[in-house]
């Protein structure tokens, strides 16, 4: 098999919003009744603007303020704890289907949305997870490493200017506000390995399984337009959804100037699943 990238999202498990709704639930209970194209932007104001305006002394250091930066964390955690017990109780697990033992392969690099651990351990692999994963920082799917890289030199170390304004808090507020901007400490190319192999043209072949590629998925969509859609070496694109709308946005964002082809996959339908597998032990 040529070296694929496999791009999972949500839609690659079963119940995987449950567990998210209960942890913004717990912060706010409106939270968990709005849709994710709603609510997820909210946070993104919510927090990493304030954030940003804070590092930059444009939001003033009060008891406002220091409850925002506590409620980030006690999300954060939140999501964690809600995800690692909801794949211990079974209640999160992988979408199986036909296809899924072509991950297994080595050739196949799997980066993946989600917070969760279900795809490594299905699959007894290393996993690249975009916005963090359990046990670790999680960035919500709005964030993007540009957002605070402004407050970091090439280095990776936070700027004096910064450091200062981060030094005004209390320790337990610092030590949360310094880990929530941490991933602009390092360009995208460096904090996503796949990137590179992406610029070198080593892909063949480009998985998409269960993203829907929404608009509040601001660096996803930014790394499909600025950086697939130049990759001349991908031949072959799959695209996993029962919507087939998402393979249109594809189809878009990877644009129509090269020789690709380009197979939508339902896998609500055997007969799809069947024919995507012939089309990938053919092609891939």
């Amino acid at each position: 098999m040529k070296e694929t990238l496999a791009l999972v999202g949500n839609g690659a498990v079963k119940n995987g919003w449950k567990p998210l709704k209960r942890a913004l639930h717990s912060l706010n209970s409106s939270y968990s009744d709005l849709p994710a194209d709603s609510v997820l932007p909210i946070l993104n104001f919510q927090f990493n603007v304030l954030f940003s305006d804070f590092l930059q002394s444009k939001l003033p250091l009060n008891k406002n303020f220091i409850t925002t930066i506590n409620n980030y964390d006690a999300l954060m955690r939140s999501i964690s704890s809600e995800f690692v017990s909801a794949v211990s109780s079974g209640e999160v697990t992988l979408r199986k289907n036909l296809l899924i033992k072509h991950l297994k392969d080595t050739s196949v690099d799997i980066i993946t949305t989600n917070w969760e651990n279900t795809l490594s351990i299905e699959l007894n692999k290393p996993i690249e997870h975009i916005h963090g994963s359990v046990g670790h920082s999680l960035y919500l799917p709005t964030s993007t490493t540009s957002d605070f890289s402004f407050a970091y030199d090439k280095s990776g170390r936070i700027l004096p200017q910064y450091q200062k304004v981060l030094n005004t808090l209390p320790p337990k507020e610092k030590a949360i506000l310094t880990t929530a901007i941490n991933m602009g400490n390092t360009a995208l190319i460096s904090r996503l390995n796949f990137i590179d192999k992406i610029l070198k043209n080593i892909y063949g072949n480009l998985v998409v399984w269960g993203l829907g590629l929404n608009s509040y998925d601001n660096e996803l969509l930014a790394i499909f337009y600025s950086f697939i859609r130049n990759c001349s070496s991908i031949k072959n694109v799959i695209v996993i959804n029962p919507d087939k709308s998402v393979f249109r946005k594809v189809q878009g964002l990877i644009g129509g100037q090269k020789q690709i082809s380009y197979r939508w996959v339902n896998p609500e339908n055997k007969k799809s699943l069947k024919n995507a597998n012939a089309f990938i032990y053919k092609n891939f």
